[in-house]
């Protein structure tokens, strides 16, 4: 179903799923929605909104209403693309991963301000799997990355979320606002889950599933071999929309059938704590307004090349409802720097040879050998 990427000059990769990445190499960003002027600056009017004349007092109330909207709108960013990977080599000793906590920790992100005001945020060490549809899995579990758990409390494991939000609160973000943006968030998966039961794609039904992806492959096939990096984005937003559509003439099958749908438009099951037995709903609503899917689906972009003698030199610029315009930029970020961290360095051949010569034309998920291999 996905395509192979490529990069100019440079081997193709197909990234379905990489597993064991290296997280402080893969996950930092610096371009992304939040700066430390626009920290500064909102503490700055918060403090002094009260002091100014009539006019300037609702420009500032605008200013900081503005800046609420940023904040929402990045930390939904980082909570996106966490949900890319998964970090099951954790699991049975109970490690948590995700650690952005600036403060008093061995393994802290390395906090850069450059001349622009703008923060460097790399994650700690911690070792995931990426997948590009891992948002089935943390779409389900997305209590366990969003919600506090006041045992990971007792022992300085939060989740990522919480994470997330003490590292902006360590270079001086309002942690009002903050605790604000997290309700924002979480309150979007728990009205998702109330309607889905927490299922983007309804696993429960194999033979279901299973139709829906042949389908899918089958539009793709013929279609694109590869795929430049700054176009992944826009190449998974299309596969949503082929896989909603399949969802879409499943529902009108059912109510061929005679079954009545509740669909997300319909206000009853906004009153439901569990989905009632013998209901059915809509499961291309279901799969659209998971917030995963949602916000991407709702985010647009552009990307302009910036140079004409180097290519890769892009700039994307982006505008959604849910994610911040630097979204765009961000998620092209972690793919170049998750392609840069499974390239061969020279000195080991065989994983060398091995990555320079898979194709596309190859039917199974990327995986690097074994040295025993």
């Amino acid at each position: 179903m996905m395509p192979s990427l490529k990069i100019e000059s440079r081997a193709e990769y197909r990234l379905a799923f990489v597993p064991k990445i290296r997280m402080e190499q893969v996950f930092t960003f610096r371009n992304h929605g939040l700066t430390i002027e626009d920290i500064n600056n909102y503490n700055y009017l918060k403090e002094h909104v009260g002091e100014s004349v009539d006019n300037l007092r609702v420009r500032n109330r605008e200013s900081i209403e503005r800046f609420k909207t940023k904040t929402v709108k990045t930390l939904r960013d980082f909570v996106i693309l966490s949900m890319f990977f998964d970090q099951p080599h954790y699991r049975h000793d109970h490690v948590f991963m995700w650690d952005f906590n600036a403060q008093a920790r061995v393994q802290t992100p390395v906090i850069v301000q450059d001349k622009n005001d703008e923060l460097t945020i790399q994650c700690a060490k911690g070792i995931a799997d990426f997948n590009v549809f891992n948002f089935v899995s943390t779409s389900f579990q997305y209590e366990d990355t969003l919600k506090t758990n006041n045992e990971k409390k007792r022992t300085s494991r939060g989740n990522f979320l919480d994470s997330l939000s003490d590292f902006f609160a360590s270079v001086g973000c309002n942690t009002d606002v903050l605790d604000w943006a997290k309700r924002q968030i979480i309150h979007s998966f728990d009205e998702w889950k109330r309607y889905s039961g927490g299922f983007v794609l309804p696993l429960y039904d194999f033979d279901l599933c299973y139709n829906i992806a042949k389908r899918v492959r089958q539009h793709r096939y013929g279609q694109e071999k590869s795929i430049s990096i700054d176009s992944f984005l826009d190449y998974l937003k299309r596969t949503f929309e082929l896989i909603s559509s399949e969802l879409k003439i499943n529902d009108e099958k059912y109510m061929e059938s005679g079954f009545s749908l509740i669909k997300w438009s319909d206000s009853v099951w906004k009153k439901w704590k569990d989905i009632p037995s013998g209901v059915h709903i809509s499961f291309k609503d279901a799969f659209d307004h998971c917030p995963f899917i949602e916000w991407i689906n709702d985010y647009s972009y552009n990307v302009n090349v910036t140079s004409e003698d180097d290519k890769q030199k892009v700039k994307t610029c982006g505008h959604g409802s849910y994610l911040s315009d630097s979204f765009a930029s961000m998620f092209t970020d972690m793919i170049m720097q998750l392609l840069f961290s499974i390239e061969p360095k020279g000195h080991n051949e065989h994983i060398n040879e091995y990555l320079y010569n898979y194709v596309f034309d190859n039917d199974e998920d990327f995986t690097l050998p074994s040295h025993d291999d």
